[in-house]
């Protein structure tokens, strides 16, 4: 009934309580999680050839399978997740199904919230999640100082605390984001504020690995200049209004990435503007936190600055989530053999996204990292 690739992966499904013999039918697997991305996604592809789906069990949206997954029998994690959606097909007469599903945290995932909640973003957050089930010794959330009223408006939990974190604050070199892996575990955090190990962090090695490193079979150097983020409204100006005051001259100007559509101006605007571009801010009626708006600028500009990023591909099943942070030596020589010439790409990485893939015998982990590329750290890395 279980899935073996020996000395690279073992796995095991079952549908609630009915187990799918996946020596007969497993035809693929991908586990995809990643920074605000939300909840991590699975694809399953089997055959039927048991006729399993007709004569056990009946697929729809909503019901729950559980993936059983590891480098041995002896070493399985379980997966937990809800089918969104499923595709049947038909090839040479016998049936077979694309399943997709989200991890099992329905309320996350679906439920609405209309009650207003106050307090921090770290502080609301934490309850948020801890409502839609998350267990709170797999929480990491890191303190902010953003007091006020949040206002849900009917949206869905994972859209309301989306927002949330846009506006989340810490400090004036802040920058919140949510990740929630495949294992379960929620974090909300400052990116910024990612403690490297050199230690104790995985390290992955474009060349010769040693025994404590794991071996990089493929990689794509990612890297943007920076011309989107100008592009983008770096160029561009926020003009806030405060219905606190008496006069509109205490409006502040806080350049800023583009958050809305630009609107005509009228006259006393006109002469405080100093931008080719601008957009009118929302009027603070007093319920906001201090840093609001400030934030929501300062989390998008901090992210857009880790723009310095390598995907690799690498054997098997990297321990690696998200968040984590990892070394990578990329150290093979080019044609002149210089490998000083390709170091640069060497150093300390955040995890941003993780992809598992099991297909045939082929069990692989692609890994998208980034780092702030405008501080990037080499030091103790190089050959």
């Amino acid at each position: 009934m279980t899935y073996i690739v020996k000395d690279r992966v073992a796995i095991s499904v079952s549908f609630e309580s009915n187990v799918l013999d996946l020596e007969r039918n497993f035809v693929s697997l991908q586990i995809s999680s990643g920074i605000n991305m939300g909840l991590p996604m699975c694809r399953l592809i089997v055959t039927d050839e048991t006729a399993f789906f007709k004569k056990e069990w009946t697929i729809s949206d909503g019901n729950t399978f559980t993936i059983n997954l590891g480098e041995n029998q002896d070493n399985l994690k379980t997966y937990g997740f809800v089918i969104f959606a499923f595709k049947e097909g038909n090839v040479n007469g016998i049936s077979s199904y694309v399943i997709d599903g989200y991890l099992a945290f329905p309320v996350y995932f679906n439920k609405s919230i209309t009650e207003p909640r106050t307090g921090t973003s770290s502080n609301v957050i934490a309850k948020l999640a801890e409502d839609c089930g998350f267990a709170s010794n797999l929480m990491t959330i890191d303190t902010t100082n953003d007091s006020q009223i949040w206002l849900p408006r009917n949206r869905r939990y994972n859209q309301f605390i989306s927002e949330i974190a846009k506006s989340g604050y810490a400090s004036d070199t802040s920058c919140m984001v949510v990740a929630i892996s495949s294992k379960s575990e929620f974090k909300y955090i400052d990116l910024s504020r990612i403690v490297f190990d050199d230690v104790n962090d995985q390290q992955y090695v474009f060349g010769n690995n040693t025994a404590d490193s794991i071996q990089i079979h493929d990689a794509k150097i990612v890297s943007d200049t920076g011309a989107s983020n100008a592009n983008g409204g770096y160029a561009s100006m926020m003009i806030q209004q405060s219905s606190l005051t008496d006069t509109v001259n205490t409006a502040t100007k806080v350049s800023l990435i583009n958050m809305a559509d630009t609107i005509s101006s009228n006259s006393t605007i006109k002469n405080i503007v100093d931008k080719s571009k601008f957009v009118i801010g929302p009027i603070d009626c007093g319920n906001v936190h201090a840093s609001s708006y400030k934030a929501k600028y300062q989390n998008q500009r901090i992210f857009s600055m880790y723009n310095n990023g390598i995907k690799i591909l690498t054997p098997g099943i990297s321990p690696d989530e998200i968040t984590d942070s990892c070394v990578v030596k990329y150290d093979t020589p080019d044609a002149t053999n210089d490998v000083a010439s390709i170091n640069m790409y060497s150093g300390r990485y955040i995890v941003k996204s993780k992809m598992i893939q099991i297909s045939g015998s082929n069990v692989f982990t692609k890994l998208d990292l980034i780092r702030n590329g405008f501080n990037s750290d080499v030091s103790g890395v190089q050959s």
